[in-house]
């Protein structure tokens, strides 16, 4: 990639390898800085936001990761991994309903999105609601019966409603 560079300094497919590169060994500063300039060459691409955004929240940098996420969904509304992305961030902000709308987005999007099912069900959660967290559990594990995610959190909602033998039966 650092060959290409040296061709074409602006190749933004190049910037991105490197990006990539740099995530395949868990460098993450390293990997921003190189995703943003990807970003920066090619600013129409959902998928060089989206991933600037991804590496940023990786770092706990959530305040900076929702404006990227924001890119990817300026340039596709319906880029249901970008809106469960910024939901994720929204849920660490501790902002459970703009998590629960952006999960809601998703499944607009895609209505068998199991991750946004379970992202919605631990943003109800962690909101003090528990039945509906359940019910947002369930919807996941209909979908995908072994989603382990969804069973775990589900297992959760119920030990934290005091059901501790409906919780159990689960591991049975």
């Amino acid at each position: 990639y650092y060959n290409a560079l040296q061709l074409d300094g602006s190749n933004a497919a190049a910037w991105s390898g490197i990006a990539d590169s740099y995530m395949a060994v868990k460098s993450y500063s390293n990997a921003t800085i190189a995703a943003s300039k990807a970003t920066e060459l090619n600013n129409q691409s959902k998928n060089y936001w989206y991933r600037e955004g991804y590496l940023l929240q990786l770092q706990g940098m959530y305040e900076e990761s929702v404006a990227k996420f924001d890119g990817a969904i300026a340039l596709d509304p319906n880029y249901k991994e970008a809106l469960y992305q910024k939901g994720i961030t929204q849920m660490a902000l501790g902002n459970y309903e703009d998590a629960k709308a952006l999960f809601d987005q998703a499944l607009v999007v895609d209505p068998n999105y199991k991750q946004a099912y379970l992202g919605k069900g631990l943003a109800l959660h962690a909101d003090g609601k528990l039945v509906e967290a359940q019910q947002e559990y369930d919807k996941a594990l209909e979908i995908d019966p072994g989603y382990s995610y969804a069973k775990i959190s589900r297992m959760h909602a119920l030990l934290a409603m005091n059901k501790p033998r409906e919780a159990f039966g689960m591991l049975i």
